[in-house]
């Protein structure tokens, strides 16, 4: 009988080939390596020719590290890297001074309305 522990040592001394290449895991995390892993990152261009777009493979991970092939195109058909998006100003404030007042006073009318009625009611039964 194999323990679950002894599978998951037997898991991650073990190498192979694999459709993506070779694969290796990491001893500490039991997941791939870096240098065992390979990514590409697309990007996916509109060609106003064909009004087709077009898949091109900007940069590749292998062996544990990006390298760039082309550079990558934006929305503006540019290399340009936009700008971060502004940072919203909310004002939390809605209700005027007045509305707030009032809202106060009715709040304190209730609360010593409430501590009246409870004190009579203690008082007569």
């Amino acid at each position: 009988s194999i323990t679950g522990e002894e599978l998951f040592e037997a898991f991650l001394n073990t190498t192979f080939q694999g459709t993506s290449g070779f694969v290796e895991f990491d001893p500490y995390t039991g997941t791939r390596t870096p240098q065992s892993a390979g990514f590409k990152l697309t990007n996916f261009v509109y060609d106003s020719k064909t009004s087709v777009f077009e898949a091109i493979v900007t940069d590749l991970f292998r062996s544990g590290e990006w390298e760039s092939l082309v550079p990558y195109t934006f929305s503006d058909s540019t290399s340009d890297i936009p700008l971060d998006l502004p940072v919203l100003q909310t004002n939390s404030n809605y209700l005027s001074k007045g509305f707030k007042a009032a809202g106060l006073v009715l709040c304190s009318i209730v609360i010593l309305l409430s501590l009246c009625f409870s004190l009579w009611t203690y008082l007569n039964l």
